[in-house]
Order: structure tokens, then sequence, then C-alpha cells
């Protein structure tokens, strides 16, 4: 196995599959080789082992940011919604909307919440 890749189990048998994971440099390297290639995107990712997708991102990252938008963004998540918030942090959202004052549709945008949300006993858990 070459550097920057790691063997995972995939597939339901599992067989291995390889993932690869890409320096900046490298990255940056298969970046300024691609715009020499005379060919398809699609012919050169398979000669470099990268998804189209994958060459695409980089493109725009660093067209965006320059060679400092290729650096690994590890724990960044790639959506909107981080799930439910947790139990402490719910209830100091609470404690906050009860001392703030504010009308709880402009306190919910604040904390980009519904202002409709309800509590375990049926009733709003933002009643002041």
């Amino acid at each position: 196995m070459t550097a920057g890749q790691e063997s995972v189990m995939a597939g339901a048998n599992n067989t291995p599959a390889t993932v690869r994971r890409f320096t900046a440099q490298q990255k940056q390297a298969i970046l300024q080789a691609y715009g020499e290639w005379p060919g398809h995107m699609q012919e050169f990712c398979a000669a470099q082992g990268v998804s189209t997708t994958s060459l695409c991102e980089w493109r725009r990252k660093y067209q965006a940011h320059g060679a400092q938008g290729l650096e690994a963004q590890r724990g960044v998540s790639r959506t909107r919604h981080h799930g439910p918030y947790p139990p402490a942090a719910r209830q100091q959202a609470v404690e906050a909307y009860r001392k703030s004052g504010m009308a709880l549709d402009e306190f919910a945008k604040v904390w980009r919440v519904t202002p409709h949300s309800r509590g375990r006993g049926g009733g709003s858990k933002w009643g002041r």
C-alpha cells in the first residue's frame, strides 16, 4: 500500500477497498497535472485514482482559498444541522430566553430553534 492510502473493509462480503487521503501538496500536484492534461476529466481521474467529484471540489477550494483551501478539514461537519442540542445546551437556551425579555419568535431566530418546541409534558418548554 502506498503513502496516502488506507485499507478499509467495504461491501457486503467485506472485501478490502482502498480509501485514499491526499495531502494538500498531493492535491495541488494533481490539480497542476490536470491543468496540463489534454484529455477528458474522467480519463485523468481514472489514471490518478481520484473521483471527478473530489477533483472538482479541490479545484473549487483552490480557486477560492489557494493552497490553504486544500488542507484537511478534520472534524468539520459538512451539514448545517448538527443533531439535537444536548440537554445542558437546551437548558441554557431556556434559561437565557426567560432572562432575555425578548419575544419568543425573535429569540427563536437568534438561537436557531423553532418557537413551537414542546417539552415532554406537551407544554411549551419556553413558557414564562
